[in-house]
């Protein structure tokens, strides 16, 4: 039997053809392979859990859900995930429950921090993350390591602070991961906002997985627009096609309108995916 994945977009930035689907700013995936059926990142609340009834998506066959980093857009609707999954395993970053998270990018300061108490309540789901490790022979959560190559300029807005503390320094994404996943053709890696940089993931999900060929990548950029975007998209997808010089690009969520266009310009095999879309790989 060949190895495919759908992923069905239960809540992205961008809103649905579906009226009746509910849009916010965040990111939610439902990914559905042959070997495990996943949760990844719940949006900033509880918008993904009605969104996947809609979608005839059935929540409760998953086999485990998986937090990418700390930030209130992707781990928001995690109350709501364990009020109706109370029995669900969830993977995250150990750094998440002892860390805050802030955004300046709007010209203040504004808390982006998941809500700690839930993940008090719900510890015995909680499995926290230390190091890149297997799921299951086909499904990896994979932490960053490379360095070789550019971060998003953006990250220069967000902060993390101990919660003991009251000193807020640069993030520096030690609490962020990516899923690899093994397919028939290679590697599908989903990562839901490549704080890291992309090709650091991609280079990462290679060395961890031992597997070369990289047949898509799926996930924010986070490509602010910005004066200086062009720019950036043009050493991001150099960066990229170095590590992977076929791969295809599904990206939303934290990559931005004018980065969109840019990439248009630059890629050939880029998609952009909203609320509601099923993405078959």
């Amino acid at each position: 039997m060949k190895s495919s994945i759908k992923i069905y977009v239960l809540v992205d930035n961008s809103p649905a053809n579906d009226e009746e689907l509910l849009c916010e700013h965040g990111l939610s995936l439902y990914i559905k392979s042959c070997h495990a059926a996943i949760l990844c990142d719940m949006g900033a609340s509880g918008a993904f859990v009605k969104n996947a009834k809609l979608l005839n998506v059935e929540l409760e066959s998953i086999d485990f859900a998986f937090i990418s980093h700390g930030h209130s857009d992707h781990i928001g609707g995690l109350k709501d995930f364990f009020e109706s999954y109370p029995q669900k395993q969830v993977y995250l970053s150990d750094h998440i429950a002892n860390n805050c998270y802030s955004s300046a990018r709007r010209g203040f300061k504004r808390d982006i921090s998941p809500d700690h108490k839930v993940m008090e309540i719900h510890g015995d789901n909680i499995i926290p993350l230390s190091q890149s490790r297997w799921i299951t022979p086909q499904v990896a959560i994979v932490h960053a390591n490379s360095t070789t190559f550019s971060t998003p300029k953006g990250n220069a807005f967000l902060y993390c602070k101990e919660r003991t503390s009251t000193t807020d320094v640069l993030d520096d994404f030690s609490h962020e991961y990516a899923l690899a996943i093994k397919v028939d053709k290679g590697l599908v890696i989903v990562s839901p906002c490549s704080h890291l940089g992309a090709a650091n993931v991609i280079r990462s999900c290679r060395e961890f997985t031992k597997v070369d060929r990289v047949v898509a990548f799926v996930g924010g950029l986070h490509l602010v627009d910005s004066e200086i975007v062009n720019d950036e998209v043009s050493l991001c997808v150099k960066e990229i096609q170095s590590v992977a010089p076929k791969i295809t690009l599904y990206t939303g969520h934290c990559t931005g309108d004018m980065a969109k266009q840019a990439l248009l310009e630059e890629l050939s095999d880029v998609k952009f995916f909203k609320t509601g879309d099923i993405i078959t790989i």
